[in-house]
Parts: C-alpha cells; structure tokens; sequence
C-alpha cells in the first residue's frame, strides 16, 4: 500500500507524467487480500538492457548521456517530495525498448520511504549499490553465537546520518556499470565491498603520495 500512496504522490503535481521518469500507476484493486498494481508498459530492465547490448563493454556514449539526465531528473522528483527510493540499481529501472530504447523509468518502490521515517536496516539498498554511510554491521550480544538471530542488530559501519545522497551514490554506480558493463563493487562480504571502496578513494594527485578522494 506504501509503494502505491509513493507513486500516487508522485504523479500528484500537473505536468509531471512526462518528465520525471518515474513509472506511472495506472490502476490499482486487491484480489484474494492482495494489493496489485497496474504500471505503464514498458520493455525491459536496464539489467537485460546492459546484458543484451552492453555486457563487459557498456552501451554507448550518447545512450548513457540520455539515461543520466533522466535519472538526475527522476532524483530531482524524489528530493522534491522528500522520499528515498532505497534500492536503485538497474533491475529497477525499465526502458521504453531494447531495440532502440529511448527513455528509462525508475520503478519498484517496496522499500521506500519518506526521509523522516529513515531507519537502519540491512535491507536498504543493494550491497553492490549501497552508500558508504548505510552499509552496515551486526552487533552481538556477548552471549550471542552468530546462528542466533534472537538478539542481533544492525548499526551503521560509519554513523552518520543519512538522505536522498543514498539514492545518487545507487546512481552512480548504475551509471558506472552502463559506461563499463560491470559492476562497480562487487563483492560477497561488506568487508570485500568496503575496501573496494577504499581502494577507489585513493587517487594520484601528482605529489608523489596517495591523497584521499
């Protein structure tokens, strides 16, 4: 019911259909106390997308030039009404055709919310998508094995605090992955994903030492 009152508000402002590349809610009833939604057609995912036209080497220039700026416009929309998206990454973008797609929408809002209401949890966003500031930790009780969920909680890794920069730091790496056909950090383990994150803070500022970035 969340996801349909997101992309209900969404669309609320006159003018907006067009031009903020989010998915449009066309109709919505509930079968057998299920909730079900009716979206706009569209084609495929930016997944498929990437594996059928770009897969190790990425789409072209132009193409990834176009989906940019219709993902900072549909970022644009979601700071204006003070929501996360929370798990942007290509399986949750769609595309007009895998022929000659021209426009993407963003899509799937299960896990979103407003900015107010943010918690921790190991569910927001994708690992490989996932902010610095939202990846995090378990903590146990010292009586606790690390079979017993009973007790277990999550904390941030960094503590800090966190807003719609989740969401562009997701489209960042999508955007990477469009150019390269790969996955910016991959990895298993939060530890393999955060020192890959490490490793790509450290830049050549010419001095002859390794800056932070």
């Amino acid at each position: 019911m969340q996801e349909r009152d997101f992309l209900q508000k969404l669309h609320t402002t006159e003018g907006t259909r067009r031009n903020n590349y989010i998915i449009e809610l066309l109709h919505s009833f509930e079968w057998k106390n299920h909730l079900c939604l009716v979206l706009e057609p569209m084609s495929v995912d930016l997944r498929e997308t990437i594996k059928q036209c770009g897969k190790n080497i990425g789409l072209h220039l132009p193409a990834i030039k176009v989906f940019a700026k219709q993902l900072f416009l549909a970022l644009r929309r979601l700071k204006q009404m003070s929501i996360l998206h929370a798990d942007i990454k290509p399986d949750n973008i769609v595309v007009n055709s895998l022929d000659d797609p021209k426009y993407l929408k963003l899509c799937d809002f299960g896990t979103a919310m407003l900015q107010k209401d943010a918690e921790i949890t190991p569910l927001l966003v994708s690992r490989f998508y996932r902010a610095p500031e939202i990846s995090t930790s378990l903590s146990l009780s010292p009586s606790q094995t690390s079979n017993d969920d009973s007790r277990t909680s999550h904390k941030l890794v960094l503590g800090l605090p966190y807003n719609e920069a989740i969401d562009m730091w997701s489209v960042g790496c999508t955007l990477a992955e469009l150019c390269t056909g790969k996955i910016l950090f991959p990895g298993r383990l939060l530890a393999g994903i955060c020192s890959r994150l490490f490793d790509a803070s450290l830049i050549d500022c010419g001095c002859g030492c390794e800056c932070i970035g």
